[in-house]
């Protein structure tokens, strides 16, 4: 069962206690996919009830890194940590309704109990040592005996007693936590939207805390209470919290609430078959940023993490919230492949204008690409169209913004560039002096009589093409081959051996620059 009667609200709850991790961003996606396409909500809830491990520098990391992929929420943030008094009210409401009780046992106590049941084989469980006893008042064989009532009455009297006095708790027996009260026989089940039904013993579930002794409520309470306020129709998360299910049915029910439909996502996997995690690199949204990921290009790789419509690869953002369902979700874990992550975002990068692409590099490697030197005006330079060009060209080499900041760098930076000497070594340097000395005699032949705008070569008498027959016709002269000579060229040029079609470059360059750099062979090849 996927539909719901109510317009349907979905949320997406991260703790702030670490950075967005990659799988919390494919959870945030389907709940976003699925708002999306049934006309929905999409809620933000920051699960800040852990003080102690809660940053707001991760409640940022979360914010932006959202914003940054596109997955902008309808409501919220809403913080858990400004509902405090309506999470304790809910579990005194428990304790009135006899589903909850005050639990005095001290850490000693429960560790050694813990350690009681390990030493006979046995799950760890909370004994029950504070629970109140089950049952109601006997019920007398003589259903006319006057002493019969008189002791029934008194019985129920007794047990209303106990009742009021153990919804307080007895500031006599010290600090004290609220534990609820599971059955102790039968099963609690949910059908999930993925998986089916998924049926739980209770005899396996120990009387679970929901308000520490602190005051702060636990996990599962705390998300119950803001799913039934928020009023969520579904509840779409990893399959690691499939454990925590029937737990909050249980509260759903003993608070009186509807449960809302779960929906438990497959895990993410990383090559090894193992639980994505930081040895497999990569892990957080904010980090595949710094990489130089687009964020479409992670959007539409994590949409095929579990969920997928035939072999269709790429999909456009519009075409995920057509074609999104949570039938189309599988049951089998995703594993990650880097590889086919990469191929995707350079796929989007050659999709991308030039024009975007210089303001993404301003946005994430603005402050790499002012590191490699005085680049002066970097703003200016990268919306000019002489370098928006070298973009174009560039970004047919890579597969990511950070390899393409790393091209753009030395056709940026207008001073001398460093050249790696072991590099240099490799060709014939008594060879390479006569030929530089030819090949820089005909540019300045070639640019003679062409026209120039803030040291720029406009199209007036060189082109890519002209400079390739200049470079095919000096290494016949020479007797080399085309590389041997555009190769060192590129070197001196950039301080690299590989990038875009060298005369590309070449033509839309500074001619200063250009001369400048390649009259370094002198300095170098010596």
């Amino acid at each position: 069962m996927t539909e719901s009667a109510q317009p349907v609200r979905v949320r997406f709850a991260p703790s702030p206690t670490g950075y967005l991790h990659i799988g919390g961003v494919r959870t945030a996606l389907f709940n976003y996919l699925f708002a999306k396409h049934t006309g929905g909500k999409f809620v933000l809830r920051i699960e800040d009830t852990d003080t102690g491990r809660s940053e707001s520098i991760y409640t940022e990391d979360i914010l932006k890194s959202l914003q940054w992929l596109g997955l902008n929420w309808d409501e919220g943030p809403i913080f858990q940590s400004q509902r405090f008094e309506r999470y304790r009210e809910a579990c005194r409401e428990l304790v009135r309704s006899g589903h909850a009780y005050y639990c005095y046992c001290s850490p000693e106590e429960l560790d050694a109990e813990r350690k009681l049941f390990e030493s006979a084989g046995k799950k760890p469980m909370y004994g029950g040592k504070c629970r109140p006893k089950d049952g109601s008042p006997h019920e007398p064989g003589r259903k006319n005996s006057a002493d019969a009532l008189f002791l029934l009455e008194r019985q129920r009297s007794d047990m209303r007693r106990e009742e009021k006095s153990a919804a307080e708790p007895d500031p006599a027996r010290g600090s004290a936590v609220i534990r609820f009260k599971v059955p102790k026989s039968g099963e609690t089940a949910f059908t999930d939207a993925i998986r089916g039904r998924i049926a739980f013993q209770n005899s396996e579930i120990e009387d679970f805390v929901i308000l520490r002794a602190n005051g702060a409520p636990t996990y599962n309470l705390a998300c119950v209470v803001d799913d039934y306020d928020g009023k969520m129709t579904h509840i779409i998360r990893g399959d690691d919290h499939i454990n925590n299910t029937p737990k909050q049915v249980l509260i759903f029910e003993a608070l009186g609430y509807p449960p809302p439909i779960f929906a438990h996502l497959p895990m993410i996997l990383g090559a090894d078959k193992k639980k994505l995690s930081k040895r497999h690199g990569s892990v957080s949204a904010n980090q595949y940023r710094a990489e130089g990921y687009l964020p479409h290009a992670v959007i539409n790789y994590l949409a095929r993490l579990g969920w997928g419509r035939g072999d269709q690869e790429v999909f456009s953002l519009e075409e995920l919230v057509r074609f999104f369902t949570l039938e189309k979700i599988g049951k089998s874990n995703a594993v990650f492949n880097v590889e086919k992550l990469m191929w995707l975002n350079g796929h989007y990068i050659r999709l991308t204008s030039d024009q975007d692409l210089a303001e993404a590099l301003l946005e994430d490697f603005g402050e790499e690409l002012r590191s490699f030197g005085e680049i002066a005006a970097l703003d200016e330079k990268l919306r000019a169209l002489p370098i928006q060009g070298l973009i174009g060209l560039s970004k047919q080499k890579v597969r990511t913004l950070k390899e393409l900041a790393v091209l753009m760098r030395p056709l940026l930076f207008e001073g001398e560039i460093a050249l790696d000497a072991e590099v240099a070594a490799q060709w014939n340097k008594a060879r390479l002096t006569d030929v530089f000395e030819h090949v820089l005699s005909e540019l300045k032949h070639l640019t003679g009589g062409g026209a120039w705008k803030d040291g720029v070569l406009l199209d007036a008498g060189i082109d890519p093409k002209k400079l390739e027959m200049l470079y095919r016709a000096t290494a016949d002269r020479f007797g080399m081959k085309l590389v041997e000579l555009a190769q060192p060229t590129r070197f001196f040029l950039t301080g690299s051996t590989v990038g875009p079609q060298l005369f590309d470059v070449i033509a839309r360059l500074p001619a200063p620059l250009v001369f400048a750099r390649l009259k370094r062979y002198a300095d170098i090849l010596k």
